[in-house]
């Protein structure tokens, strides 16, 4: 007994029983993490079934889009004594020309579904002021009207359940711009366009200058590292130097004799079994590649669980993001001119007779990549901070027209 009361207050058995503890902590206090992030409800934009929440986040909407003299009232969605109505979709708004206000609006990423809380007879449908209706659905009841001072909000807003069409427009982009509009043209005031309203969704697009100091800084940073990279460094000569020897070195393999060979290819350091053909080099890969899938594929869907569930809970946001990727890969592409197949195919033909050149062109390969990538970085940036907030009515009717052709 004594023997085993000695060996367990020894330091290295409270080392070992403290390191278990710490590590038993933090196992619980990532399964805690895990069970808080996948509860249902709890992503961002789920929003509570009812209550309070609803109301709270209309009256911080209403803040963003207040305009003086404008006056809001929601008519709520009636629970019984009315036949109940399938959601529609919306009746087209009239652009003949691009203007500010409605015609700003890309309606082609408009949620497909609305449901108007209008009860009353067809004939008070149609006693409705044409002008004064901005929203209609298809079979024409309206949804939004602008009235003098008044704005009458005829949308079931209902977002307690996520699949609900009120919890799509909540999250439609453009619906708080929708309602400043209203609100414009309740007192008579032209409203501001899409990209020049300061509570838009649209970072930065406010200040004019920034697509210039985002540039010269991106081009001062690429100059900064073109110039770090020339200049010498004895470490990185040092490196090289090696390098280009270890090459020299394997290039002269063949010359040697069987026992000089025999005797490389027992020796564990040696690297001469790299330049014979045979499944030695996809053999490592995979492997490599195995191991590095096995120690990282935990975490990579602990993160992608948490971002889907949290940061990005809206399934349309993969959509938009997935065309947006397709033509950046088509820019990528562009921009590459070949160069990534062309390292492979002259970097595996100078690497064994010369090592000198193999080097250069990786060199040539890095620094094209970075200066393009600097020129791609610098037009992106012009196209979506000066020429796509100020053009949507123009890419809209590009697209309707598109998809007119489509339909014949």
């Amino acid at each position: 007994m004594k023997d085993r009361d000695s060996i367990a207050n020894t330091p290295e058995t409270m080392r070992y029983h403290g390191q278990m503890l710490g590590w038993t902590k933090r196992l619980f206090a990532l399964l805690v993490l895990v069970v808080l992030t996948q509860w249902p409800g709890s992503g961002r934009g789920e929003g509570g079934g009812g209550g309070s929440a609803p109301d709270r986040d209309l009256e911080e909407r209403l803040k963003l889009v207040a305009v003086p003299g404008a006056h809001f009232r929601f008519l709520p969605h009636q629970e019984s004594g009315t036949e109940s109505r399938a959601a529609e979709s919306l009746q087209p708004v009239p652009c003949p020309v691009p203007a500010v206000g409605l015609c700003d609006i890309n309606w082609l990423s408009a949620p497909t579904r609305w449901e108007s809380t209008f009860v009353g007879s067809p004939a008070e449908l149609a006693a409705l002021p044409l002008e004064q209706v901005l929203l209609r659905t298809q079979s024409g009841r309206p949804l939004l009207i602008a009235a003098a001072g008044e704005v009458v909000v005829m949308m079931d807003l209902r977002a307690g359940d996520v699949s609900r069409p009120g919890a799509r427009i909540r999250q439609w982009p453009y619906f708080n711009y929708l309602l400043y509009v209203a609100a414009c043209r309740a007192t008579n005031q032209t409203p501001l366009g899409f990209a020049a309203w300061q509570h838009g969704p649209l970072l930065w697009v406010q200040q004019p200058l920034l697509w210039l100091v985002l540039s010269v800084g991106l081009w001062l940073l690429c100059g900064t590292l073109f110039l770090l990279g020339r200049s010498p460094r004895p470490l990185w000569t040092t490196w090289s130097l090696r390098w280009i020897s270890a090459l020299h070195c394997a290039a002269q393999s063949p010359s040697k004799s069987e026992t000089e060979l025999q005797a490389e290819k027992n020796d564990p350091g040696s690297q001469a079994g790299w330049n014979e053909v045979g499944f030695t080099r996809p053999l490592s890969g995979l492997l490599t590649l195995l191991g590095a899938m096995f120690l990282l594929i935990g975490p990579y869907f602990a993160l992608q669980s948490y971002l889907s569930g949290s940061v990005q809970p809206f399934p349309e946001a993969d959509g938009l993001w997935k065309n947006t990727g397709d033509t950046l890969f088509i820019v990528w592409l562009t921009f590459d001119m070949g160069t990534q197949t062309a390292l492979v195919k002259y970097f595996a033909e100078h690497r064994p007779a010369a090592p000198e050149e193999a080097l250069k062109d990786v060199q040539f390969y890095v620094w094209w990549q970075i200066m393009a990538r600097t020129v791609e970085a610098t037009l992106l940036i012009g196209v979506a901070l000066r020429i796509l907030p100020h053009n949507i009515c123009s890419v809209e009717k590009r697209g309707r027209t598109s998809l007119l052709l489509s339909q014949a």
